[in-house]
């Protein structure tokens, strides 16, 4: 529900009740400021050939080898702290799956959003205590 300036947080995009042969998808994160704008940075994960970023890290996407699968590990990273998040972010992702026999019968589309804050780590103050002297 919330994360910190800079953090990387994994995210699991997955088809539940599924029997098709083929699945994909596509995420993004957004803040509410001026209509939706696309915030913080999806990541690479390892050398997965499942999964992809596009446009500079503002998308994360199956590959041609990853539609195979019924799950998916991505990587978001944060915006910095000088960044100012209009809260909460909300991811959104868009799931395909298909049965391949080239009509759109038994074919679905799914979307599906989440909500996460933005937050710095609040750090208590220590405590002054005065002592009088008599």
């Amino acid at each position: 529900d919330k994360c910190e300036p800079n953090e990387i947080i994994d995210i699991l995009v997955s088809f539940k009740q599924t029997d098709t042969e083929f699945h994909g998808f596509q995420i993004t994160a957004q803040d509410s400021y001026y209509g939706n704008r696309l915030v913080g940075t999806f990541v690479n994960v390892g050398d997965d050939e499942d999964t992809q970023v596009e446009a500079g890290g503002r998308f994360a996407t199956h590959t041609k080898k990853g539609t195979s699968q019924r799950f998916w590990h991505v990587k978001w990273q944060a915006p910095s702290e000088d960044f100012l998040v209009a809260n909460p972010v909300r991811f959104y992702a868009m799931g395909v799956e298909s049965n391949n026999d080239g009509t759109a019968m038994g074919d679905y589309v799914y979307k599906a959003t989440r909500l996460l804050a933005v937050e710095r780590k609040k750090v208590k103050k220590e405590q002054v205590h005065v002592i009088k002297k008599e």
